[in-house]
């Protein structure tokens, strides 16, 4: 009995300083019987946290005496809805009075951005703040893939001498019970298995042509879903023979200077032009045409290449092509093998021709 008693005293002392009943946290735990939400445990306390809510805010250390006594701390509902609201209330005491009390303010527990500022309700220390969904979705965007999450939110109030005392409660964010099955993205409920902006998970949009099934893209046939559009996947130079697998990237990491693209090989006789050589191995070649008279093994090996043989319109099976041009301005070619130099001169159609151009494959 003797224990008992002095526990009584010890549990009555508070209040004779106004500080009201003792919860579980510092300033009290005002728990849910009416779909409140709780409040983290600060200097030695413990609460119940919601699903998904992840881990309070850290354990805020031992009160500062001279700082107000946050007697209480909910919001209710415990949990809001898209495009729904809370309110924060706070019952809030101060050793000096309440005249001393400076303000509070509201703070969201994931980005540390103020949410609003507390106001007197009317009761004798008591002060609220509506927090709203988009305010939420705003500082930091609601994501979940199981459509339910929850958010702290952190009280601070001050005094005029500058001391400052602040509790945590958990409000609870969910895209209600009839929409089962849905995933909250960017504070919207959306089905990750069809919706086009949040395929399979929230951010990953479909290319214009494809659509979402089972929460993966799919193209139209004879395309691929590749690097996030719908291509073709085969003898097309940016994907030879796999997604991804650019021609035009491989021949640049051999130090050459390639067209731009599949589109403008008709332009390229006499630049250089990457392209698919077989889309089954995905093996790229690189067309490379020179100005001088060298072998195009010679060519090739300067670029860590192999020659080998280039068809073009069937004229090169041996491996490049020289081009020669007469003084009229008529030219013609001829097949050339890799270990090859061109002559300097060749006759053409029954005309002399100087050496223009030599045209080499190389892989």
């Amino acid at each position: 009995m003797l224990r008992s008693s002095c526990l009584l005293l010890f549990f009555c002392v508070p209040m004779a300083f106004g500080c009201g009943p003792i919860g579980r946290g510092r300033g009290g735990d005002s728990s849910s019987d009416n779909g409140t939400a709780t409040v983290a445990p600060d200097a030695g306390g413990g609460s119940t946290t919601l699903p998904d809510a992840g881990m309070p805010p850290p354990d805020a250390g031992p009160a500062d005496p001279a700082a107000p006594r946050i007697v209480s701390l909910t919001a209710t509902p415990a949990t809001i809805t898209v495009g729904g609201s809370a309110v924060v209330a706070a019952t809030v005491s101060d050793t000096n009075g309440l005249s001393d009390l400076a303000g509070g303010t509201l703070v969201d527990g994931a980005s540390g951005q103020q949410l609003g500022s507390f106001g007197a309700t009317g009761g004798q220390g008591s002060f609220a703040v509506t927090v709203t969904w988009s305010a939420l979705n705003a500082v930091t965007p609601i994501d979940s893939p199981t459509g339910s999450t929850s958010r702290w939110l952190t009280a601070t109030f001050s005094n005029l001498e500058g001391h400052r005392a602040s509790q945590s409660v958990e409000l609870g964010l969910s895209c209600g019970v009839a929409a089962g099955g849905r995933a909250l993205c960017s504070g919207q409920c959306v089905d990750l298995s069809s919706d086009r902006a949040n395929c399979g998970h929230c951010g990953v949009t479909v290319p214009p042509s494809a659509s979402c099934v089972d929460g993966n893209p799919v193209c139209p046939s004879g395309y691929e879903y590749c690097n996030n559009v719908c291509a073709q996947v085969g003898n097309a130079r940016e994907n030879c023979g796999a997604c991804g697998h650019d021609c035009g990237t491989w021949a640049a990491s051999h130090g050459a200077q390639v067209c731009s693209s599949d589109a403008d090989a008709g332009s390229c006789d006499y630049q250089n032009n990457a392209i698919c050589e077989n889309s089954t191995t995905g093996v790229c070649q690189l067309q490379i045409t020179n100005d001088t008279r060298e072998s195009c093994d010679s060519l090739c090996q300067a670029l860590g290449l192999r020659c080998t043989p280039i068809d073009v319109n069937g004229s090169c099976p041996s491996g490049a092509c020289s081009y020669y041009l007469t003084s009229s301005g008529f030219e013609c070619s001829e097949n050339t093998a890799c270990d090859s130099t061109p002559p300097g001169t060749e006759t053409c159609s029954g005309h002399s021709a100087s050496f223009s151009a030599l045209l080499c494959g190389c892989e």
